[in-house]
Order: C-alpha cells, then sequence, then structure tokens
C-alpha cells in the first residue's frame, strides 16, 4: 500500500502575494502564479501581448491579451483539490494517520499536528521559531515567509544573498564559495532593507505621481464641463436654425397651397356653373311639364286659346329636350387643367425651396411661364387662364416669358 505524504503549505504558495493559490496559472518559463496577481503585473506593461515573469525575466505569450487563455497547472489544482478532500496533514506523524495540522512553523517549513505543535513549542531550541495558524493561511489571511535552509548544510539557515547568484546562501557557503570567488555576499537583512528603501523610494514617487494624476484630472474635468458648454451652445444654434427652417418651410408650404388654390378655383368655379346650368335646366323642365299638366286637368280641350297655349308649352318642352349639351368638351377641358397641375419636389439639397408647382401650359392654353418661386421670401405670382398675370400682395411681379416643352414651373 502506497504512503500519502503530506502537503506542504508552502509549495502551494503564490511567489507574489505568498498566499495559498487562487487559479494557480502557468507561465511558459514553468513559473506558477495566481491568475489575479498575473492580471495585475500584465495591468503595468504597455504591451498587453507578452507578460513577464516577476521571477526569472522571460516573456510569455498572452494571446489577446486574456489571461484565461494561458495554460492553468494542473498539478497544483490537484494538490489544490487533495488539501481540500483531506486537508492539511502533520508532516512529522506517519502519513498513514493523516494527522490534522493545526499551526505552521515558518523556521521548521513544516505542518504541525496539535501534539507536535505542543512539543515544537516546548523544546528550548525551537522556543524562538514562530508558527502560525493553518487555517488562516488556507483562507489567505496570512503569508508565510519562507525560511530556507542550505541544501548543503541541512541545519544551517540561509541568511546571505549573493548578488551575483541572485539567490540565498547560508554562512559557510557564502565564505567557503561565494566569497572566495570573489562574488558580493551581503546579509538577508541588509539585502530587506535595501529592499524596503527602495520600496519606499518607489512608493514616495508613486504618491507623487497620484498627485499630479489627481490634479490632471482635475484640469480634464474642467475642461469636460468647457466642452459640455461648447456642445450645449451648437446644440442651440441647431435647434434654432430647425426652428427657422421649420418656418421657412411652413410659410413656403402655406405659399404653394394657395398657388394651387388658385390654380384650382377658375376649374372649381366652371365646374360649379356647368352644375348649375343643368340644375337650372332640370328646373326648367319640371316647371314647363308641371304647368302642361295642370293645363291640360284645367282647361277643355276645345277651346281655343288654351289649346294654343298647350301647344307653345309642348313646343317649349321639345327645345329642352332637343337642346345639345355643349359641356363635354368644357368638361374634359377642365379636367384636363387639373391634371396638368403638378407638385414637384425641390431636388437641390443644399436649398431650402420644398418644391414648386407646375402647370402643363398646352392644357391650359398658355404661352407664357409664370415663375413661382423668383424672390428669396418666396413671393410668387399666379397664372390665369387669359395669360395675364395677377400678383399677390407684397413684393410681386409680372414675368412674361416663352414656355419651355416640359410646361409652366
Amino acid at each position: 500500500m502506497a504512503t500519502l505524504q503530506p502537503i506542504n503549505v508552502r509549495n502551494l504558495t503564490c511567489p507574489i502575494c505568498q498566499e495559498i493559490f487562487k487559479q494557480p496559472t502557468l507561465l511558459s518559463c514553468s513559473h506558477t502564479f495566481c491568475k489575479a496577481c498575473l492580471q495585475w503585473v500584465l495591468d503595468t506593461q504597455i504591451n498587453q501581448q507578452k507578460l513577464k515573469c516577476p521571477v526569472c525575466k522571460k516573456d510569455t505569450q498572452v494571446p489577446d491579451g486574456n489571461l484565461g487563455k494561458l495554460q492553468a497547472n494542473r498539478a497544483v489544482l490537484s494538490l489544490l483539490k487533495e488539501m481540500a478532500a483531506r486537508g492539511v496533514t502533520c508532516m512529522n506523524c506517519d502519513p498513514n494517520l493523516r494527522t490534522p495540522a493545526i499551526s505552521y512553523c515558518l523556521h521548521c517549513n513544516e505542518n504541525l499536528c496539535a501534539s507536535c505543535h505542543r512539543i515544537h513549542s516546548g523544546w528550548k531550541g525551537f522556543a524562538h521559531h514562530q508558527t502560525v495558524d493553518i487555517k488562516a493561511v488556507m483562507k489567505g489571511k496570512m503569508s508565510l515567509k519562507r525560511r530556507r535552509k542550505c541544501l548543503k548544510h541541512p541545519g544551517a539557515d540561509e541568511e546571505l544573498f549573493c548578488t551575483e547568484c541572485r539567490r540565498y546562501v547560508c554562512a559557510k557557503c557564502g565564505v567557503t564559495e561565494h566569497a572566495r570567488m570573489g562574488r558580493q555576499v551581503i546579509e538577508k537583512v541588509a539585502l530587506e532593507e535595501q529592499l524596503q528603501e527602495k520600496v519606499n523610494a518607489l512608493k514616495h514617487q508613486a504618491d507623487l505621481k497620484k498627485k499630479y494624476l489627481e490634479e490632471r484630472i482635475e484640469v480634464i474635468e474642467m475642461k469636460q464641463v468647457t466642452v459640455k458648454k461648447m456642445m450645449e451652445c451648437v446644440c442651440d444654434s441647431i435647434h434654432k436654425t430647425y426652428d427657422e427652417y421649420i418656418q421657412q418651410l411652413t410659410e413656403r408650404r402655406d405659399v404653394l397651397k394657395h398657388d394651387l388654390s388658385q390654380l384650382f378655383e377658375q376649374i372649381e368655379a366652371d365646374l360649379q356653373t356647368m352644375v348649375a346650368e343643368k340644375r337650372k335646366m332640370i328646373s326648367q323642365v319640371d316647371g314647363v311639364t308641371s304647368l302642361l299638366g295642370r293645363s291640360m286637368n284645367l282647361s277643355l280641350p276645345f277651346e281655343e286659346e288654351p289649346l294654343y297655349a298647350r301647344e307653345t308649352l309642348c313646343e317649349n318642352i321639345e327645345d329642352l329636350v332637343k337642346r345639345k349639351d355643349n359641356d363635354d368638351h368644357h368638361l374634359k377641358v377642365l379636367i384636363e387643367r387639373a391634371q396638368g397641375i403638378a407638385f414637384s419636389k425641390n431636388i437641390c439639397r443644399n436649398e431650402l425651396k420644398l418644391g414648386r408647382l407646375i402647370v402643363s401650359p398646352s392644357k391650359w392654353g398658355l404661352n407664357t411661364e409664370v415663375n413661382l418661386l423668383h424672390d428669396h421670401n418666396m413671393n410668387y405670382v399666379s397664372a390665369k387662364a387669359n395669360e395675364r398675370i395677377s400678383p399677390r400682395e407684397g413684393n410681386r411681379r409680372r414675368v412674361r416669358i416663352h414656355l419651355p416643352e416640359d410646361g409652366l414651373q
């Protein structure tokens, strides 16, 4: 039966936030980080298509700047799932017992159960060791400060840092190897102090940059207000111009309707006269017929004068009945005149004239062309069938020129 080795919490922490991995994302250099931590790093870069590894500085291609397209570290995910399923176990007890760990020693880099934690705390040599609650570590409420042990000298902590090798070493390795080779070795505490000073300086610069950006935001916001006022001013001009154009178009519409009314007034008057004449003839026929009927009922047929009167009434009726209707041609002419009136929409898009009325001269019997829109203020003249031009009140003038083939405009 295979022995389940306990999982060291230290191996599941992100190098950036030093907390348990959340969405562990694998870079092409094989380093793993939390996806959110990598997003912060990527956001600070100008080129969003490449991500520089925070550890080894190697580039990883990021398709479309989307970290979601990078591969997840399935091995780390598997360990996280396993740890979530069976919990964190003690690294000193028998692995098969799976004793739950309650703390983590930052010096020993080991998970400790309750029993081992009491023993560990009771040893005088470990009295200075700092332990943290394993649950707080798992919930991300506490980061792990790693204390590394030298591989060549397991009992020695790596308290020095080689500036050329860029790695921590113990005191023995620093003196026997790195110092002899002329490499600069500094204490870990000094390195951290230098790094802290650099961080403090960068924070100060960041604060100045932030203050500058906030001042620029205030300036930009003031310009935004100015631009908005400019836009409102231009918008007011647009509305004003729109209202003026609407008024002009309304006036032009009224002019066209008045012109159209004048053109149809004579046609309607002639048609009304024709109707009146027909009604008058009907009245005449009814009157003579009624009078003849009363005469036949009241007088004897052998009296001479009534007989002559009846004959005269009969002759009148015959004249009315035989009278020819010559209105067909006139009616045809009037209808053709009405059909010869049309409206042409204005095709000049750079002018605001709505359109014009077109009158066919052949159907009106005219030899003149009348301009219905000859003044800048949309004044016009109207044409009559007798070739006379009657001006309206206002700035009008008479126009008499030869008509083109396409009609009266």
